[in-house]
């Protein structure tokens, strides 16, 4: 604190050097660059950070669901194919009202119908291609 490391602002920006500097053993310097960064990487509510790019997380904040995309990460359905085979259990299971549940698998089947048909196109064509180089 006399350092001037007073708020967690200025405290998640000390460096090594600075670590040293105050006489803290490399091993609490360890623990702290340790806690720090986990403290970087949660917001306000104690939640981690989700990445907005994300397959899952961009589709449930496209749905006006983001709000489960956490839960539905650490519960294992951490990408769009695995998402699409959810079943009423587990999303009761996670504790999503009926009516966001609705939501949700509307999404879903228009999902499933959008892209199930970039998927077959996709196989076409590389079943196309694979006829072509058979005849070469």
């Amino acid at each position: 604190l006399q350092s001037g490391f007073d708020d967690l602002d200025t405290l998640a920006d000390i460096e090594d050097s600075d670590m040293k500097d105050l006489g803290i053993p490399s091993y609490h310097a360890v623990r702290l660059r340790k806690k720090l960064q986990e403290i970087r990487g949660s917001s306000a509510d104690g939640e981690p950070e989700l990445d907005a790019h994300h397959p899952v997380v961009a589709f449930m904040t496209d749905a006006g669901l983001r709000q489960y995309a956490g839960a539905l990460l650490k519960s294992g359905f951490d990408d769009m194919e695995t998402l699409l085979l959810i079943d009423d259990l587990d999303l009761k299971e996670l504790g999503i009202p009926r009516g966001h549940v609705l939501k949700l698998k509307k999404r879903l089947r228009e999902y499933e119908i959008t892209h199930g048909d970039q998927e077959d196109q996709m196989l076409l064509q590389l079943q196309v291609i694979g006829e072509e180089m058979e005849r070469r």
